[in-house]
């Protein structure tokens, strides 16, 4: 035999003999627990077309033809592909209720929406299950006039429509210009000030503009020839100079003859492990918190870094309210990909857990190349433990602002399938990328259900 099974099946065994009460996060989810360890030890060893993700134990039995009792390593046998789907099922239906779809849309919200509030009605209508508020955008007062408009329309459409509220994080951004935006060109360079100094474009005969970070511990271990992106990547530097005031970037990307900075634009730093003086959870998130006990149904954390985040806003929401608010991690980090494994065995100890991957940041920190693979592996982590996955960012992208998807889009959504719920962002066709998905979600489910089905109304055969 090529593939070495009944080694891991041993190396599998003896995880789990050595499995103690404290080891355990939940008596509720020990089988997923369990079956996460399982695929810890398999995942770069046999494949997925050999093994079920959800019920590794009870595939590698199989693939060796063994009916063997293994009451002697677990408190029963190990869970099997229909168990593990009914897991997966149900830890999805505590996170989403039992009143959403089949595969829940989220939508998120934007203050301009109110400028026409019969759009919340409308959304809710064509398929929108949750609604997103992100607390890194406008204040209570705007948050609270989402959550009365989505309230009304739920009440009129008698569908259930959950709100789910990200904290804002450690989001960082840059601030300090003289005008409303500054331009800059390949080559040219960004002097990032640490404690604030003197802000003038042109105030250095060598440097052409001048900013500071709204977190200036972010600068803290910033290194010479570290990667940097602004605005969600669309500008890409390294660092050339580090002094005790100031960091210098030279902007590398090439594709544009000059780009534009901005207040208020996002700045990454994936190399520069800045998690060290920042953490995950603000001084502004704890005071949202109080608004979120009051009136959201999932708490999302932006910028996870480790397991401990999600006990930090487990223990500060209990001091809150008597509410299990279900929480999501937000993955979305560099550091984050490499706890993973920790951040789930975390989450298996909450009453109501879910993983978001927020490919935005994501793919600024591991890399575009590497994207691809590394949502793969999350969607594969979570759902190894039955923990439900929200695919996020860029779903209908071009649909939802400019009114026509592109192929690529279509084919995302289809990846995207696997995952428990889908996120839109916001954009002037918001509703038109809500009907679609609806409709694309609908065929995928029928073409999932049935490999020959034929659908008249579109005269389209899938064999």
């Amino acid at each position: 035999m090529k593939i070495p099974i009944q080694p891991l099946l041993n190396t599998i065994q003896d995880q789990y003999k050595n499995l103690t009460s404290s080891k355990i996060p939940n008596e509720a989810n020990k089988k997923s627990y369990e079956n996460f360890l399982a695929y810890l030890i398999c995942r770069n060893k046999i494949t997925e077309e050999l093994i079920n993700i959800k019920a590794v134990y009870h595939s590698l039995l199989h693939l060796i033809n063994s009916e063997e009792d293994c009451s002697g390593v677990h408190h029963d046998k190990p869970i099997n592909p229909e168990e593990a789907e009914n897991k997966l099922q149900a830890n999805k239906e505590n996170l989403f209720g039992t009143d959403t779809t089949e595969f829940p849309i989220m939508v998120t919200l934007d203050k301009g929406m109110l400028k026409n509030r019969s759009l919340f009605k409308e959304l809710i209508d064509a398929g929108m299950n949750v609604a997103r508020i992100n607390c890194a955008h406008d204040d209570p007062t705007i948050w609270e006039e989402f959550v009365k408009e989505i309230r009304l329309g739920s009440k009129e459409n008698n569908k259930t429509c959950l709100i789910y509220m990200d904290l804002a994080g450690p989001k960082i951004r840059l601030s300090g210009f003289d005008s409303e935006k500054v331009s800059i060109k390949s080559g040219e360079v960004l002097r990032l000030f640490r404690h604030g100094g003197v802000l003038e474009q042109g105030i250095f005969p060598d440097k052409h503009v001048s900013a500071v970070v709204n977190n200036p511990k972010a600068l803290y271990n910033v290194r010479l020839n570290d990667s940097v992106f602004i605005d969600e990547g669309k500008i890409g530097g390294k660092v050339i100079a580090s002094g005790k005031s100031y960091v210098d970037i030279e902007i590398t990307s090439k594709y544009r003859k000059k780009y534009f900075l901005k207040e208020g634009q996002g700045i990454n730093f994936p190399d520069s492990l800045v998690f060290l003086n920042i953490p995950a959870i603000t001084e502004k998130d704890g005071k949202d918190l109080h608004f979120i006990a009051k009136y959201a149904d999932m708490v999302g954390i932006s910028f996870v870094h480790q397991a401990r985040d999600l006990r930090s806003v487990k223990e500060k929401l209990s001091d809150i309210t008597k509410r299990e608010i279900p929480i999501v991690a937000k993955i979305e980090t560099k550091d984050a990909v490499y706890r993973l494994p920790s951040i789930i065995e975390e989450g298996l100890s909450l009453p109501s857990f879910g993983i978001m991957i927020a490919r935005g940041d994501l793919a600024i920190e591991v890399g575009f190349e590497q994207m691809a693979v590394v949502q793969e592996e999350i969607l594969n982590l979570a759902h190894s433990a039955h923990i439900p996955v929200i695919w996020a960012t860029q779903i209908l992208e071009s649909l939802t602002k400019i009114g026509r998807p592109t192929r690529a889009e279509i084919s995302d959504v289809y990846l995207g399938s696997r995952a428990q719920c889908m996120m839109l962002n916001k954009g002037k066709y918001i509703k038109d990328s809500v009907l679609c998905l609806e409709k694309i979600l609908s065929m995928v489910h029928e073409y999932k259900e049935s490999k020959y089905c034929f659908h008249k109304k579109n005269n389209i055969f899938f064999i």
